[in-house]
């Protein structure tokens, strides 16, 4: 071998053990912004800033740190002949956190721009993304795109649309989607039931998971049943729901936190509940989900202890929640409102010195309203906003409105450890009172309002939007921690469910 074809050689081999050094030194850097820079500066001097696998490495864990757009399109452009797989590698794992997702909808435009064609594996990805996002806009900009470029009927495709349209309350959209599948897989079955119960349509809950029973090409499981389960505590299907419990029992299917809270629900709500055979429910909570029911079962039924005002039993299911989570502040609450109501004032007491003893904190409500564009947050309370003067006036106005239509405020639905006269303020100025109020102010005449609430709406207050939409004939949709709620025509779709 020539000297200089030998030189060539080890500077060649040099300079792979060096780009192998820097991959490594990625791969420890790992999601973190300051070492991510230091190893991206040190490609830089190395002479490597053109390596696509380097580069590529690089951007995804930029992404996984959330850094800015603008610091991600400078290593972005920085990529030579940029590729479908680059593209591809950047949205589906900005795709799969919802913080990261408007990310992914920032390098799907870049790979229009670029001019790269779009695979069904993309279009699978970005409309998750818009799910993630609730982007009604982008999300139909997207189906557009599918449609164009003749992935319509791609099955991954089409069941990431289905997800999408269930999310975004376009349950019709959906609907059409599901229907034009040559074959549905069980993302799009799970999607639609799932949409429907959330959207308080039971029944069509129920019809579509016959239909899917009757063809037999996919088999029920336990994300089905405790959709199902759901749908029969709140539209009535009594047989349908012991049909589920029964085919759990004899399949032999293991009883999950998820599964057997909706079995509690179903059994409390229709078998035991209504007929105010509590005692019996309790028995199937202790003897039916081994070795110990988990929390969220227990809140289940403390929760319908409530519902029909048995407060032994209640403050018995509560001290059973307690000594599995002794620091869950709402726990706390619900025991003191539940001896409350039954005039037990020493023990609800007794009740609030543990939380001030304990130094428990509360989970902050707060309510999301998206106008023209922009996300409005607002919490109990809250005067933060520009506007609060003109939105507390109109809300004030509109209670007085309700009171006039027979709406009154229900004090023993407040949390009970709020001193008494603050109570009424926390009742007035809920934060998703204050949300609907400036939606109200700020969209045209109807046009629905659409909000966001981070924990479950208070009995009171889902009483209160009744009335609000009696008096101002906008219908209302709210998005809580458990389901949609439609106000409309004075009622809920959930049933008061």
């Amino acid at each position: 071998m020539e000297p200089q074809s030998h030189g060539k050689l080890l500077m060649t081999a040099g300079v792979h053990v060096q780009r192998s050094t820097t991959y490594t030194s990625l791969l420890r850097a790992g999601p973190r912004l300051k070492p991510l820079q230091q190893v991206h500066a040190y490609i830089i001097a190395l002479g490597s800033s053109n390596s696509r696998s380097l580069l590529t490495k690089l951007l995804t864990l930029a992404c996984n740190v959330s850094c800015s757009v603008s610091y991600t399109h400078k290593i972005l452009i920085s990529v030579p002949n940029p590729d479908a797989f680059l593209f591809n590698t950047l949205i589906r794992s900005t795709s799969r956190s919802q913080r990261l997702s408007a990310h992914a909808l920032y390098y799907y435009s870049c790979m229009i721009m670029f001019n790269i064609e779009s695979s069904n594996y993309t279009f699978t990805y970005v409309i998750k993304s818009c799910t993630s996002l609730l982007s009604r806009k982008h999300g139909r900009i997207v189906h557009g795109h599918v449609l164009v470029n003749g992935y319509g009927t791609y099955v991954y495709v089409q069941s990431a649309l289905v997800a999408f349209y269930t999310k975004v309350e376009q349950l019709g959209d959906a609907g059409k989607v599901f229907e034009n599948m040559p074959e549905r897989s069980v993302v799009a079955w799970n999607s639609l039931i799932s949409g429907y119960e959330q959207h308080g349509l039971a029944k069509e809950s129920i019809d579509l998971f016959d239909r899917m029973r009757e063809t037999g090409s996919v088999a029920p499981d336990a994300t089905r049943y405790v959709v199902v389960l759901a749908a029969c505590a709140q539209l009535g299907g009594l047989g349908l729901g012991r049909w589920v419990h029964d085919y759990v029992v004899k399949k032999g299917l293991v009883v999950t936190v998820v599964l057997g809270t909706a079995l509690i629900h179903m059994h409390v709500a229709l078998l035991q509940g209504r007929a105010g055979l509590l005692s019996e429910a309790y028995k199937f909570v202790q003897e039916s989900v081994p070795p110990y029911p988990a929390p969220p079962i227990w809140t289940a039924m403390l929760g319908v202890c409530k519902m029909h005002k048995d407060f032994d039993l209640g403050a018995e299911v509560a001290e059973h929640l307690l000594a599995i989570e002794p620091e869950n502040h709402g726990h706390y609450v619900m025991l003191s409102n539940i001896y409350a109501s039954a005039r037990r004032m020493d023990r609800v007491e007794m009740i609030r010195d543990k939380i001030i003893n304990k130094s428990l904190r509360k989970i902050v409500g707060y309510s999301i309203i998206e106008i023209d564009g922009r996300s409005y947050l607002f919490s109990m309370g809250d005067k933060s906003h520009l506007e609060s003067n003109a939105i507390f006036n109109y809300l004030d106005e509109l209670i007085s409105k309700c009171a006039e239509a027979g709406y009154i405020f229900v004090m023993e639905l407040v949390m009970h450890e709020v001193e008494e006269e603050e109570r009424e303020y926390a009742l007035r100025y809920e934060s998703e009172k204050l949300a609907i109020a400036f939606g109200l102010l700020k969209t045209a005449p109807g046009s629905t309002i659409r909000l966001v609430k981070n924990i479950r709406m208070w009995e009171e207050s889902h009483s209160a939007i009744k009335y609000i939409y009696v008096i101002t004939g906008r219908n209302i949709v709210v998005r809580d921690k458990l389901r949609f709620h439609h106000f409309k025509d004075g009622s809920c779709s959930c049933s008061d469910y």
